[in-house]
């Protein structure tokens, strides 16, 4: 009897794994093979969410619409934004050719003041010196907290550090700090009331930012930790330092302005007569270009540094040919001979300095800016003031640099984005 209990025991059991096993495979079966593949819509939907989720992984998206190439919805890291500061990007406006859509009765001349902004940013009284110096004043040394930046790369990219730590520092009341041996302070008229080392004891926390070129809006309550700091380490969006504008345009006058004035001068002057421009009878609008094609440009390809081609300047070029009459076009860059060859005009001329700091002062002599890519370009752009052209197309997409670079915070929002 214990016998036929122990077979009755092990059939129902081997038994009811078989029910289990024929349950599952018949439920399978089933779902498989009424299994119907989703519709066009729906495919792309599931490969849009799959594509955000797997992005998320390294950090959160946002699509975003650069420019009017509305085939690339890119997803990058979303940007903070300062208050009352505009977001608008010029790329996002649909200007892909807007040397096509400008009218030959839309042609502007300057005006007396705009004409003179390159000699009026440069120029500084001592009434304005002294107003500059009590106004900074209020807020720097006003409390025990200081703020330095970290020292990367070349004049470009230490002025926006410079820039920023400044610009910063003003919206936290905190004193910035200009090492004495800084670049900057040989280059350009910093002046002497903003400290040039650190009060002995003060201790810095260091702020990393998260993105090259991205607002980091973190920046805005530094205070709060009651801490000094230092800023590591590019610090490059134009947001940062928008409300110290008019400090910095006379902080970034050149130790050797009035040498400098006169070579460019000398050299604008005999350009006019080889090209026999007539600058009496109407005023003369220059253009600066700056075309950055050396070999440190080829080498950083890789990390997204891809540089403008030659039909941006031709479309840069025409742009400004539409809206400004009795123009000069005045080339400076690294790679004089691929200019020479590749931006050609009727009216142009090309930088014969050899001194870069010349050349950045020369671009800022002029009225209007095409931009290359890299920080040289940025400021030579915005010493200049007017308007500004850039290669919208850099960096190169699904580098490094273009997942950590936003447009929006490293463009003002009145320059123009053009693609090649």
């Amino acid at each position: 009897m214990a016998t036929a209990a122990n077979i009755v025991r092990f059939l129902v059991f081997f038994g009811a794994i078989g029910l289990t096993v024929l349950v599952w495979y018949s439920d399978t079966f089933i779902r498989v093979n009424n299994f119907h593949p989703p519709d066009m819509k729906t495919r792309e939907s599931l490969m849009k969410t799959e594509t955000a989720l797997l992005t998320a992984r390294k950090e959160k998206p946002t699509p975003r619409h650069w420019g009017s190439d509305t085939t690339e919805s890119h997803l990058r890291g979303k940007s903070s934004t300062p208050n009352q500061i505009p977001t608008t990007s010029p790329g996002s406006v649909h200007k892909e050719d807007l040397a096509r859509e400008i009218k030959p009765n839309t042609l502007k001349t300057k005006t007396e003041s705009e004409q003179n902004m390159r000699e009026a940013h440069r120029f500084v009284s001592p009434d304005m010196e002294t107003a500059l110096e009590k106004r900074s004043k209020s807020w720097i040394n006003s409390t025990g907290l200081f703020i330095m930046t970290g020292v990367f790369g070349r004049t470009g990219n230490r002025m926006f550090q410079f820039a920023s730590m400044y610009g910063i520092a003003k919206r936290n009341n905190m004193t910035p700090v200009l090492l004495e041996n800084a670049e900057v302070r040989g280059v350009f008229q910093i002046p002497d009331y903003i400290p040039r080392s650190l009060p002995p004891g003060v201790k810095l926390v260091k702020f990393h930012e998260k993105k090259y070129a991205f607002y980091d809006n973190r920046t805005e309550t530094l205070y709060k930790n009651g801490q000094s700091v230092q800023l590591l380490y590019y610090m490059q969006s134009w947001k940062y330092f928008h409300n110290v504008e008019d400090d910095l345009r006379q902080h970034f006058r050149f130790r050797k302005e009035v040498e400098f004035r006169k070579q460019i001068d000398a050299f604008l002057g005999t350009s006019l007569l080889e090209l026999g421009i007539n600058s009496t009878k109407q005023r003369v609008t220059y253009i600066g270009i700056n075309a950055r094609y050396g070999k440190d440009m080829l080498r950083a390809y890789k990390r997204g540094y891809n540089v403008a081609p030659s039909s941006y300047y031709t479309k840069a070029m025409r742009y400004f040919e539409n809206n400004y009459k009795n123009i000069l076009f005045i080339v400076v860059s690294d790679d004089m001979s691929w200019c020479r060859k590749n931006i050609q005009h009727p009216r142009i001329r090309y930088n014969p300095f050899k001194d870069p700091m010349l050349g950045l002062a020369l671009l800022g002599s002029c009225n209007h800016t095409i931009m290359s890519v890299g920080t040289f370009s940025w400021w030579g752009a915005w010493l200049a003031g007017g308007d500004v052209v850039y290669y919208k197309d850099w960096p190169k997409p699904g580098t490094l640099l273009w997942w950590r670079t936003n447009h929006e915070d490293y463009f003002p929002p009145k320059w123009i984005g053009m693609s090649g």
